[in-house]
């Protein structure tokens, strides 16, 4: 008779843990799209306080919305990569920090700049969210 050596499987996370990842995705994923409804809104406001055209005002929403799309797809790849949570984490980090820079902006060329990076950010949460979620 012989015995095998009992050993624990995977643990899997608690029901608590599952939530909390849960709404910091959806939390993130809630900035990523409220973020350029917000901006629209301001516009007006930020045109008034730059001393802006709309076709200068153009520019930050789109700096934002192109960067975006266009890492979307390289943004899932380095998460597969380098790991979805690390990938995700640094994501926060470059979107409050552009958020930060945005706020702080004193001229257009700057806050078109942050917008770009701000979408940078987001490009890595988009992905990177659905598939924690799904592993969580």
């Amino acid at each position: 008779m012989t015995t095998t050596p009992l050993t624990a499987p995977p643990s899997a996370p608690s029901a608590r843990r599952r939530w909390t990842v849960l709404a910091v995705c959806a939390m993130s994923m809630f900035l990523v799209g409220v973020d350029t409804t917000i901006v629209n809104v301001g516009l007006p406001e930020i045109g008034r306080g730059l001393g802006v055209t709309t076709h200068g005002l153009a520019w930050v929403v789109d700096a934002y919305t192109v960067v975006l799309a266009c890492l979307l797809i390289v943004s899932g790849a380095l998460a597969d990569r380098f790991g979805r949570r690390r990938v995700f984490q640094l994501g926060l980090v470059v979107f409050g920090t552009a958020s930060l820079a945005c706020a702080l902006a004193p001229s257009l060329g700057l806050l078109v700049a942050a917008r770009a990076v701000q979408g940078i950010g987001a490009s890595m949460l988009s992905p990177v969210a659905l598939a924690i979620v799904v592993n969580a």
